[in-house]
């Protein structure tokens, strides 16, 4: 039901989207059916107030790994606390792994490490979660720990989460100790802050520190990174402006370099059997591999390319699709989503052009809950008849995935 593989990962482009989604414990079919109407790379989710019983696959699709600690702490009275929850989704086309021995988890502090290989480069993410209010002490044994780490010396890094530091970004509080604390970070890591889009309260409260720019990821290309303030996968938190974050290598392309061949499978369905067993009863096996000169690996491979000779001479090859969509798009919502992410991926957009992709994406979300609705419709119309579209749905939604730590 997802769209696996609707583009492929462009090598000299990473899409990153951010926000701090105030809990998604009763927004997961809205927050679903909005990551499906987008191709982000990543997805960094803060306050997520998610728990074990709400599975990954209630909140992405089958396009990304997603890892997750959930924040379940239990207060004095032994009721599990609000709020709090991190998340990193990233596409199955990115080789990323989880570093469970640094990630942290106190009431005070919430960090989720993962490893992932970008531009053909190892780059650490950091999800960050400070909840208010943020003492000198939480950040400062964080930033110990974090500097401790001798993986991480000469690595390429980005710390991206909600830091709740209200002073951050005025020059009159440059001094204050949270800030310097905050500093010792940026100056051990040579990182550089990206984020300057304010909330409500002229307040920067999401970071984006990074040393990428810094760093060659890639021979003869520069580093680029943009972060314009996103639309949200929720509505919006007015602290918490949702962040668009793209990180580029900007170089004249080479023919053909992004281009992978296409793959082919064997079509096993329409395989003509009858021929296969035929043709095995053919062969004189004893007169195929009777040879004393060759060894057991070699009569082995004979025996192989033998019957791969045969498979590939009667079942035939079908190609690899490189789009599909969930089954219930009808023809016009994979246009509209295709327009609207050929619209998306183009850069210093005009002002006529931000106003189609922003219709674009409206019609696109409206289109996608329209033809959702009616697939569910139909599907609970059709249940008493025939049950195994339904129990195939169920399935999908609620596989337990165990959740990577």
């Amino acid at each position: 039901m997802s769209p696996l593989n609707i583009t492929t990962h462009n090598s000299n482009i990473i899409d990153i989207f951010y926000q701090n989604t105030n809990s998604l414990k009763r927004k997961t079919m809205n927050f679903y059916l909005n990551v499906l109407s987008e191709d982000h790379d990543v997805i960094v989710i803060t306050e997520s107030w998610l728990s074990y019983d709400i599975t990954n696959n209630e909140v992405f699709d089958a396009r990304y790994d997603v890892y997750r600690q959930d924040r379940v702490l239990i207060n004095e009275k032994g009721n599990e606390k609000r709020g709090g929850g991190i998340l990193f989704a990233i596409k199955k086309t990115i080789q990323s792994n989880p570093i469970p021995h640094m990630n942290i988890h106190t009431p005070n502090l919430e960090t989720l490490w993962v490893k992932c290989k970008i531009f053909n480069q190892e780059i650490y993410f950091c999800v960050c979660y400070f909840p208010p209010p943020v003492k000198t002490n939480t950040l400062k044994t964080f930033i110990e720990q974090t500097c401790s780490q001798n993986n991480l010396i000469n690595a390429n890094l980005m710390f991206i989460g909600d830091f709740n530091l209200k002073e951050y970004g005025h020059p009159d509080q440059d001094n204050s100790t949270r800030i310097t604390e905050l500093n010792k970070l940026t100056n051990f890591f040579n990182l550089e802050s990206y984020n300057q889009i304010k909330n409500k309260n002229s307040r920067t409260l999401d970071l984006c520190l990074t040393n990428l720019s810094q760093n060659k990821l890639s021979k003869n290309k520069i580093t680029n990174i943009q972060i314009e303030k996103g639309q949200g996968l929720v509505p919006p938190v007015s602290d918490h402006p949702p962040l668009s974050i793209t990180i580029s290598l900007k170089s004249t392309p080479t023919p053909n370099t992004n281009k992978e061949p296409n793959k082919t499978n064997l079509n096993y369905n329409r395989a003509e059997f009858f021929k296969i067993k035929e043709e095995i009863k053919q062969i004189n096996w004893y007169n195929l591999l009777e040879c004393e000169e060759k060894s057991t690996d070699e009569k082995l491979e004979l025996f192989y390319n033998k019957i791969n000779e045969i498979t590939n001479k009667y079942v035939p090859k079908s190609k690899n699709k490189k789009i599909k969509f969930p089954i219930w798009w009808t023809f016009n919502t994979q246009k509209l989503f295709k327009q609207k992410e050929r619209l998306r991926k183009i850069k210093n957009k005009s002002n006529k052009q931000k106003d189609k992709y922003q219709k674009l994406r409206k019609d696109c979300k409206k289109k996608i809950r329209e033809d959702y609705s009616k697939y569910l419709e139909d599907m609970s119309q059709n249940i008493k008849k025939d049950s195994t579209q339904f129990w195939k749905y169920y399935k999908t939604k609620r596989k337990l995935i165990k959740h990577k730590q």
